[in-house]
């Protein structure tokens, strides 16, 4: 799939976040296909679940799993707050904003659909889900695959909500890293105190020209 692809669906060019759109590695359709294989070779176990209550559960898992990756590339600490619950680490990833808001709410859908299974244990069927978390689901599945049938079934509307979900948030990491990089770097801090310089100097001409 061609950069673009990527960029197409994971990305929202209206965002107020730090990345509007991912950034593979090095821009090029190979490096991105290769990175894209490995996210796909992850998650492949996700499109074998035919136990609907397996697949919310363990499909959670699997959507926390790539979010816990993503903040630890952006939170040296992370792993301090690892006993946080799926729900802390959705609203921290809501409130750093790093990707589009609308990942954030995807995700709270998959938490809810796991936590309908995981209270109620006569439950077989995501079409049995609570009515307000299987709307918002199905909302959540066609943003995201705009051309879905509508005969989907709801299983299937899930296990695609989940997997492009955990690999939205995959394919973000390489800009993420990056960026985690280049604070860090030494030259960095040199670099951002001359900026502050600069503006002080020009903030002071200002005023000096103002009298």
């Amino acid at each position: 799939m061609p950069y673009e692809e990527y960029t197409r669906l994971f990305g929202d060019p209206a965002a107020d976040v730090l990345f509007r759109e991912p950034l593979l590695p090095a821009h090029s359709d190979d490096s991105a296909e290769t990175f894209m294989r490995k996210v796909s070779d992850a998650l492949s176990r996700i499109m074998s679940y035919d136990d609907e209550r397996v697949l919310a559960i363990h499909g959670a898992l699997v959507a926390e799993g790539a979010l816990d990756d993503l903040l630890g590339d952006y939170l040296p600490g992370y792993k301090s707050l690892l006993n946080w619950s799926f729900s802390s680490k959705i609203r921290l990833l809501r409130a750093l904003s790093i990707v589009p808001e609308r990942f954030s709410r995807y995700l709270d859908v998959i938490r809810d659909i796991r936590n309908d299974f995981a209270h109620q244990i006569g439950l077989a069927k995501v079409g049995d889900t609570n009515d307000r978390h299987l709307a918002r689901m199905r909302v959540a599945a066609r943003e995201l695959v705009k051309d879905a049938e509508e005969r989907q079934s709801d299983r299937d509307r899930l296990r695609n909500l989940i997997w492009n979900t955990a690999s939205a948030l995959q394919v973000y990491r390489p800009g993420i890293q990056l960026l985690s990089e280049t604070i860090r770097a030494r030259g960095f801090l040199n670099d951002l105190r001359r900026e502050a310089e600069r503006r002080d100097a020009l903030q002071c001409e200002g005023k000096r020209s103002a009298v």
